[in-house]
C-alpha cells in the first residue's frame, strides 16, 4: 500500500504541475499580447514556451503514466462500462485526455510552424507586424488553450469527486 500512496502523490503532484503551468503559460501569453515592442514579446513568449516545456509537458506525461500504473494497480476500468467497470469517470477522463493530446499535432505544432516565420520578420523589421498580430490572435489556437483548461479542470474534477 506504501508504493500506492506515494504513486498517488506522485499523481497529484503532477496535476498540480501540469494544471499550473497551463495556467502560467497563459498569464505570460496574455502579456505578451500587449506588447508594443516585437523584441518583449518574443521574450515573453519565449518564457512561455519554457513554461510548457519545464511544466505542462512533463506535468502531462507524469499524469498519464502515473495514473496508468495506479489504475493497473487498483484494477480500475479504464475504458468504464465498456470494459465491464461500474464506473465511467476514469473512461470519460481518457476521453477528453485523448482529445486535448490530438490538439498537439492538429492544432499546436501545424499553427506554431506557421507562426514562426511570421515571428522571425516580424523581429527583422523590429516591430510589432499586422500579420503577427493576427497571428496573435488565431481563433483556433485561443479555443484550444481553452480547451486545455476546460478539459484539465473537468479531468482534476473527475478525479476527486469520481460522480459516475
Amino acid at each position: 500500500m506504501e508504493l500506492y500512496l506515494i504513486l498517488k502523490a506522485v499523481h497529484i503532484l503532477a496535476a498540480i504541475v501540469f494544471m499550473g503551468g497551463i495556467v502560467a503559460r497563459q498569464i505570460v501569453r496574455a502579456v505578451a499580447e500587449r506588447a508594443s515592442d516585437v523584441r518583449t514579446f518574443a521574450v515573453q513568449s519565449e518564457a512561455a514556451g519554457r513554461i510548457e516545456s519545464l511544466m505542462v509537458i512533463p506535468g502531462n506525461l507524469v499524469v498519464i503514466v502515473v495514473g496508468v500504473i495506479i489504475a493497473l494497480m487498483t484494477g480500475q476500468s479504464m475504458l468504464g462500462t465498456l470494459q465491464g467497470g461500474s464506473s465511467n469517470w476514469l473512461l470519460v477522463s481518457n476521453l477528453i485526455i485523448v482529445a486535448l493530446l490530438l490538439q498537439v499535432p492538429l492544432v499546436f505544432i501545424p499553427r506554431g510552424k506557421k507562426f514562426e516565420p511570421i515571428l522571425k520578420d516580424a523581429l527583422a523589421r523590429n516591430e510589432m507586424t499586422a500579420q503577427l498580430r493576427i497571428a496573435l490572435h488565431d481563433p483556433v489556437v485561443r479555443a484550444a488553450h481553452a480547451a486545455e483548461i476546460v478539459g484539465g479542470t473537468i479531468i482534476v474534477y473527475l478525479m476527486t469527486a469520481r460522480p459516475f
